[in-house]
């Protein structure tokens, strides 16, 4: 920018005004990764209705420094893969009752468990690279933020008021070349976004490795308490009382 005539340049750290040259003085520091991942689900915790159910979205979350997306820019993702998984044991928990994959993957996705309900469950889902696209990332720029669905868990409430269950989303825990994590990887340089130092397909300096989340469900209401006698008993408990007494004042007199 101008100041009457001189010109003033600031980059990074350093601020020179020479005229109209410039140099440049910055402070070094050593390269972060540009984008960070975490399996989120759509909301943090949830309300429902003793013995009711809610869907919970599940997503593959980017955040960038910036307006860019490597979800963007790599096509998505090619394959996936996530599990849940109860934390917390409240007396009534609410289980997992149902989970599906996104459709976008086609025929190619593999749900666990077969039977409900269930403390645990897991998605994994692959194109093959004949596809000639992922499946695409909906980018957010205002927030930095790109995301790609990946399914959704039917949880169902327990029936007692007022108790919290926790569920914990992460990376699955064994890895498709074999090693502990690494499911979830970008359509077209195959990035491991479970694992950045993954031998076959790292990003180096490039990403954080996909991190896990937590979200709750918690039963509504309250306890009621026990309940009261109708009024005909309440006014027939009163009439014996009643009775009671003056039988009682009647002997008095008696003696």
């Amino acid at each position: 920018m101008k100041v009457g005539s001189r010109k003033i340049c600031i980059f990074g750290a350093g601020i020179v005004s020479t005229g109209f040259v410039c140099t440049v003085s910055r402070a070094q520091v050593a390269p972060q990764p540009d984008y960070n991942y975490v399996y989120a689900s759509g909301q943090s915790g949830y309300s429902v209705a003793p013995g009711g159910s809610v869907n919970v979205p599940i997503y593959l979350q980017e955040t960038s420094g910036d307006d860019s997306s490597l979800l963007s820019s790599e096509n998505g993702l090619e394959q996936a893969g996530v599990q849940a998984n109860v934390t917390t044991s409240p007396s009534d928990p609410a289980n997992i009752t149902g989970v599906n994959g996104n459709a976008a993957f086609g025929s190619n996705i593999t749900t666990t468990p077969l039977t409900f309900p269930s403390t645990t469950a897991s998605i994994s889902e692959f194109l093959y690279p004949s596809y000639g696209t992922g499946v695409l990332a909906t980018v957010f720029p205002s927030a930095d933020v790109s995301e790609v669905f990946l399914g959704t868990l039917t949880i169902t409430a327990g029936n007692t008021p007022g108790e919290t269950t926790a569920f914990t989303l992460a990376a699955l825990p064994e890895g498709f070349d074999g090693g502990p994590i690494g499911n979830t990887f970008t359509y077209n340089s195959n990035y491991d976004l479970d694992a950045n130092n993954d031998p076959y397909f790292g990003g180096g300096n490039l990403y954080n490795d996909a991190v896990s989340s937590t979200f709750t469900v918690t039963t509504t209401g309250t306890i009621d308490p026990a309940p009261l006698p109708p009024a005909w008993a309440m006014a027939l408990a009163a009439m014996g009382v009643l009775f009671v007494a003056r039988r009682r004042q009647g002997w008095l007199s008696i003696a």
